[in-house]
Formats: C-alpha cells, sequence, structure tokens
C-alpha cells in the first residue's frame, strides 16, 4: 500500500550494517520500526533519531514496560501490539459476523 502510495519503503534486517549505511534518511517525514525483537527495535530507534533528529518515529512494544525505554531511545509513538490486538478483537467479538470480513 505504501508503494503504492509512492512512499519510499525500505524492507531489511535491522542488524544488518549494510542496511544502514545505504539508508538516506535525508528527507524523509517519519519511520516506522517494525522489528521483531525489542533490542533490535530500541537500537534501530536509536540509529534513527541519531541520524535524523526531525524524524518521526514510530514503533511498538510487546510489554508496558518496555514502552518507556524505546521513548528513551528517541521513539515519538509507541503502539501496545498485544493491548490494542486486544481491544480490535473485543470490537469484533460485538460485531455481527458479517461485519467481520
Amino acid at each position: 500500500r505504501h508503494l503504492a502510495a509512492d512512499r519510499r519503503v525500505a524492507y531489511g534486517d535491522g542488524q544488518d550494517g549494510e542496511l544502514w549505511r545505504s539508508l538516506t534518511l535525508r528527507n524523509l517525514k517519519g519511520a516506522v520500526v517494525a522489528l521483531p525483537d525489542g533490542r533490535a527495535r530500541r537500537r534501530a530507534t536509536r540509529l534513527l533519531r541519531a541520524g535524523a533528529p526531525h524524524l518521526v518515529i514510530s514503533t511498538f512494544a510487546m510489554h508496558p514496560q518496555e514502552s518507556q525505554s524505546l521513548k528513551e531511545a528517541g521513539a515519538d509513538h509507541v503502539s501496545h501490539l498485544l493491548a490494542e490486538a486486544g481491544e480490535r478483537l473485543g470490537e469484533l467479538s460485538l460485531a455481527p459476523p458479517a461485519a467481520q470480513a
């Protein structure tokens, strides 16, 4: 969807130095850090913040206690993945089955 909207999307291993060397952060408005490992999310967030102080960085936390460390690493927005998934599942459970498609 983002590529279709002519947005730049980079896929890669966040622990791969070549990925970080090849990224051009200039002219970016925002970045989403969606790595599965919490330490990797914090490291990627720190690298992005150091390379582009103006960037709006969004990521997710698997546990509430992880949120503060991500903000300290430079994240502007931290989504609580499990809590939000639970809220959405609750909403879906109240909707008629046909509306869940």
